[in-house]
């Protein structure tokens, strides 16, 4: 996806130089005024508000204010100049600032068959052991997707993927980092902004008799560490 990204920045920026001659544009737009790295949360700083010729099929996906921009992640790599539209970004998802990066590899069948994008935020969940004595928990319940590698689109492909993901603490990078080593990750999505009095998910175990969930540790702690099927 990321290849494709740069090639419609590309075609872009060839139509721009080949329009430029041929009088004065009358609509401005914002581009990249800095080099921005694919995850990059953009500020002020980084755009820049120019005149550009730009066929009506391209500017109805373009910014004319940056404001609108605010806190919006880059989904491709771009250079000064470049146009920022909504095929290039991901509003409103910034990563934490400042952030750790954390990079795993995951079964792509556990990391949504595949279908991450850069800037988007998931979710982290860990299982350790198996069977009845399995149990599962919300290691990281918000992060920034900033690097992917591996991903296949093809019909059907399995495999691995190596995600990176920004974390907004030194914690939460030990935590995934554990996770990794002793647990199975799995990469969750949710479609919609949740509730901030909503109560943190709880551990799940297969269910035993009526029981579903355990007392233990919830998302946002490094209790999983000492849990005693932990790795087993």
């Amino acid at each position: 996806m990321v290849g494709g990204l740069l090639v419609v920045v590309a075609a872009i920026g060839a139509y721009t130089v080949a329009t430029s001659g041929s009088g004065r544009p009358s609509t401005s737009y914002v581009v990249a005024a800095t080099p921005i790295a694919p995850g990059e949360a953009l500020t002020g700083d980084d755009l820049a508000v120019v005149a550009i010729d730009l066929p009506a099929s391209t500017a109805s996906g373009a910014f004319t204010d940056p404001d609108e921009l605010e806190g919006a992640v880059s989904l491709a790599a771009l250079q000064p100049g470049d146009l920022l539209t909504r095929s290039t970004v991901a509003a409103g998802t910034s990563a934490p600032t400042p952030h750790h990066e954390v990079s795993f590899a995951v079964e792509k069948a556990r990391a949504l068959d595949g279908r991450l994008q850069l800037g988007e935020r998931v979710g982290v969940l860990a299982t350790y052991g198996t069977g009845d004595a399995a149990i599962t928990l919300s290691v990281v319940e918000a992060a920034t997707v900033v690097h992917l590698s591996g991903a296949d689109d093809t019909l059907g492909s399995t495999g691995t993927i190596t995600v990176a993901l920004a974390l907004g603490s030194a914690d939460q990078a030990i935590e995934v980092t554990h996770a990794a080593e002793v647990g199975a990750l799995t990469l969750t999505r949710s479609a919609g902004t949740g509730d901030v009095d909503d109560p943190a998910p709880v551990p799940y175990r297969t269910p035993r008799s009526s029981s579903s969930t355990v007392d233990g540790p919830t998302s946002g702690t490094s209790d999983a560490d000492d849990d005693p099927d932990g790795g087993s």
